[in-house]
């Protein structure tokens, strides 16, 4: 199938990102959304990008600058659907709800309705896999994208097209420089972060 026909939709993750991204972004280092998903639709008409996460309802000033991202840029800039869900907290510690089953159910909404021949996941949920299998059910080529200090075994065996190992994708700048471009890989590995979800 050449690139023109083979119609792409990329599903996010977000907290499954932000987790893996954050004793990085401690280190000053930031990445560009823009240039990941163009390197990751490089061989592919993409349709769409679907990112789905959570964001904190009781801090006003936290929760304005989630929403000058989610909405600013990656909505009304970049041009993706964007699906956020309030974080919940039981037992007063941050969680977050539904954001898998809100993205598993897209996700197979869309290929039922054969709105794309691949889809790409950034995400490492084994949750996910009986959502892929009915996926590939439909005929659709699911390839998991995700970071090596995070991965879901169970969930890369699921998919039945190329892993994408994000780490070796140049999307990370240092500071405000976007003109050198690293990859995770080149960069020293960043002890292990205690920030599980957006603050």
């Amino acid at each position: 199938m050449s690139p023109a026909n083979n119609r792409l939709r990329i599903f996010i993750d977000g907290g499954y990102f932000f987790k893996v991204f954050s004793p990085y972004r401690e280190l000053g280092y930031r990445y560009s959304s823009k240039r990941l998903i163009r390197r990751l639709a490089e061989s592919y008409n993409l349709v769409k990008v679907h990112y789905v996460s959570s964001i904190n309802m009781r801090d006003k000033a936290v929760r304005e600058k989630q929403e000058k991202f989610y909405y600013g840029q990656l909505r009304d800039e970049l041009g993706w659907e964007v699906d956020i869900l309030a974080l919940q907290w039981p037992g007063g510690k941050a969680t977050q709800k539904g954001v898998d089953a809100t993205l598993a159910v897209k996700f197979h909404h869309l290929a039922v309705k054969d709105e794309y021949d691949t889809a790409i996941l950034i995400a490492a949920d084994s949750d996910f896999c009986g959502t892929v299998n009915l996926v590939k059910e439909q005929g659709k080529i699911v390839r998991n994208a995700f970071f090596l200090m995070r991965p879901s075994y169970h969930l890369t065996q699921a998919c039945n097209g190329p892993q994408i190992i994000l780490d070796t994708i140049d999307f990370i700048y240092h500071g405000s420089d976007h003109t050198k471009l690293f990859t995770l890989a080149e960069i020293k590995k960043p002890p292990k972060s205690s920030t599980t979800l957006p603050p």
